[in-house]
This record gives structure tokens, C-alpha cells and sequence, in this order.
């Protein structure tokens, strides 16, 4: 099923041809973001009705592996109580689009989901492109009606907050998304939007160690060639589980850890603000 939230690009007649059920997602009510709306939804579509099973999908969603969905499915049965969650990994095409690497690692980094820990330590978030869960604990959880997780920008934390366990994964090398292919501008508003509400799900324990990790990514290029060819490594290395990111990006990390502290602050800066940043069109409040 395809929710077509108001989109204007032809989503609803691309989505028909190729044989998807389509339902409009409709008027949104207010204190709605247009995300939650449209998974409410979907997830109470009478033909939705009857699912044992939900799974919400991004529309920029790629599945390249036929039993994707089969192995999604069996660990949602393993523990029907808890929410499994998917970051896709980040195809990118333009080199304007490296720019979120940074991003992508530290949301990885932020979940607590990937640690030499194991699961040793709880995660704190789903990642919102991909979430499976069962309907009985989706409806015990509220769903994305709940008064918390119906107006948050970040929805899919808010939701996962109301599940007692969460499961998360890297999408590679089958569960693949491109972010942000229209340019910059899309890019900025994008983790404006976002960064600055994940990182208050973050542990403060765990936001320190990624800090500290950037702090010394920082002192790297300074100090000697060598720690800063240690550091580019590093990031070519964690930037290479998260999305499609070169030996260039690596390279001029040091460019690429401005660019996202800037965004982070500007993120920050707005939330503390009540400022709006525009998105698919919608002025939406970072807070």
C-alpha cells in the first residue's frame, strides 16, 4: 500500500501503474506532522485492518534482495513485542550529497544499536525508512496517534520510546536509500529538520563518545600526517558501512566536520527558537 501524502511529483500514477494499492492520505489535522499522518493511515486502511503483521517503508526504500521482507518478518516473529528498525544504507550519486556522512555515521553511532557492546546495551531510536513491528504491539504502543509521537519531527524515535525492545540493522548491501537527490538546499533543511531532535535521544553518555570521536577527528589533522591518516581511515571506514561515501570524502573529512557542526548548530539554534524550517514544502519546527 501506498499512502500518497499530497505529493506533486506523480507519486500517486507511478505507484497505480505498477499495480500498488493507493489511498490518499487526506486532510492533515493539526498538531500532525505529515509523516505520522500518513503511516496513521496507512496502518488503519481497512485493507490494513486485518494485518498481523506492519511494516513501514520509506518511499525512497530500495529492497535489491527478494527475501528481504521474509527475513524482516522473522525477526518481528522472533519477539512479537518489540520494533525492528532498518537504516538503509545511503546510495549517493552527486558529490553535493557526501556532504552527509557525517550524519549518516552518527546517527549510527548515536543509536547505540552497533557498539562492541553487542547487546549489551539497549538501543534508544528506530531509524524511521524502515520499522516492522506486529499490529498488537503497535496498537499497545499507541502507534503513530500517540499524543508524543503524532507531532514529533522525529517520529519514528518518539515511537520507538513506546516499544519495551527495539531492534536495529544496517541496510547493507540490500536495503539501500538516496537522501537529498535534488541538491543542497533539500540536504540542509533535511538534517536541520533532523539532527538536532535525534541527538537529544542520544544517552548523554553516549553523545559525549561521539563527540569526543569528532573532537579527535579535529586534533588529528593538526597534530601530525599520520594521526590525520588514521583519522581518514576512520572515516572512510565507518562511511563505508553507512552509505556509498569515497576515498575523497575521507580524505577532506576535515571540511565535511565543519559543514556538520554548522548544521548541527544551525539545528539547535532554530529548536531553541520555536523557528520553523521548510520541508517538502511545509514549515516544519525543529522542536
Amino acid at each position: 500500500m501506498v499512502v500518497d501524502d499530497e505529493s506533486s511529483d506523480g507519486t500517486a500514477e507511478v505507484a497505480e501503474a505498477a499495480g500498488a494499492l493507493v489511498r490518499p492520505a487526506g486532510p492533515r489535522p493539526d498538531g500532525w506532522t505529515g509523516k505520522a499522518w500518513a503511516c496513521a493511515t496507512g496502518s488503519n486502511a481497512p485493507e490494513a485492518r486485518a494485518c498481523r503483521l506492519l511494516m513501514f517503508l520509506d518511499a525512497d526504500v530500495r529492497l535489491d534482495d527478494g527475501d528481504v521482507l521474509d527475513r524482516l518478518v522473522s525477526e518481528v516473529e522472533a519477539d512479537p513485542r518489540r520494533l525492528v528498525s532498518v537504516q538503509p544504507w545511503h546510495r549517493t550519486v552527486r558529490p553535493v550529497e557526501q556532504l552527509s556522512v557525517f550524519f549518516n555515521i552518527t546517527a549510527l553511532m548515536g543509536s547505540a544499536g552497533f557498539t562492541a557492546l553487542g547487546r549489551g546495551v539497549t538501543p534508544t531510536l528506530a531509524f524511521g525508512p524502515v520499522m516492522a513491528c506486529t499490529r498488537a504491539a503497535y496498537e499497545a504502543a499507541g502507534g503513530h496517534a500517540h499524543p508524543t509521537v503524532r507531532g514529533a519531527v522525529a517520529e519514528d524515535i518518539a515511537l520507538a520510546r513506546r516499544f519495551p525492545a527495539v531492534s536495529l540493522h544496517t541496510g547493507r548491501p540490500d536495503i539501500s536509500f538516496r537522501m537529498y537527490p535534488e541538491g543542497l538546499r533539500p540536504l540542509v533543511q533535511g538534517w536541520t529538520k533532523n539532527i538536532a531532535s535525534g541527538a537529544k535521544s542520544v544517552r548523554w553518555w553516549f553523545a559525549l563518545l561521539v563527540v569526543g570521536w569528532l573532537w579527535s577527528l579535529n586534533g588529528g589533522w593538526i597534530t601530525s600526517p599520520w594521526f590525520y591518516a588514521a583519522s581518514a581511515v576512520q572515516v572512510f571506514a565507518l562511511g563505508r558501512r553507512a552509505g556509498r561515501f569515497g576515498v575523497l570524502t575521507a580524505v577532506a573529512y576535515p571540511l565535511l566536520v565543519l559543514f556538520f557542526l554548522g548544521i548541527f548548530l544551525r539545528s539547535v539554534a532554530l529548536t531553541a527558537l520555536r523557528r520553523p524550517v521548510r520541508w517538502k514544502g511545509r514549515p516544519m519546527s525543529p522542536r
